[in-house]
């Protein structure tokens, strides 16, 4: 190959490679990965597995999923009828914005006074939007104690 190939040749293949690199996509470790969904619930921050954040919140599942649906209300989503007895006491509330956005909020009792929550909002789950909901949570049952 002649001299002023070169050039370009090394040229367009940083183009391709850089972004590849610069997003993570070469060296990323396991737990980043769609995959790895085992995130655990922890009591001192949220968890995120890649759909949906998490949280163990204390007190009774009825006191979590009536702050649940006041923070999904609270936040413009309109609510499906909800039954928290359904589901072998580990319900799912349903809500979707009028722009179409979904949000489901799973309730999982772990103790008598303890409840995991997990938060999707959105087909791929948007962390932010979960962190929310989740934060509103969190304010409510702090103002009620």
């Amino acid at each position: 190959m002649s001299r002023t190939v070169w050039p370009s040749l090394v040229l367009s293949a940083a183009c391709v490679l850089a972004p590849l690199v610069f997003c993570g996509c070469f060296g990323r470790d396991a737990s980043n990965a769609p995959v790895a969904r085992a995130a655990a619930v922890s009591t001192s921050g949220y968890a995120w597995d890649g759909e949906t954040s998490g949280f163990a919140f204390a007190g009774t599942s009825e006191e979590i999923a009536q702050v649940a649906l006041e923070a999904l209300r609270k936040h413009g989503f309109l609510v499906e009828p909800f039954d928290p007895r359904r589901d072998g006491g580990a319900p799912q509330i349903r809500g979707k914005t009028r722009a179409g956005l979904d949000a489901a909020v799973n309730l999982k009792p772990v103790s008598a006074r303890r409840v995991e929550v997990r938060v999707k909002v959105g087909q791929y789950g948007d962390r932010t939007a979960s962190e929310t909901l989740l934060n509103a949570m969190r304010h409510k049952l702090k103002d009620a104690e």
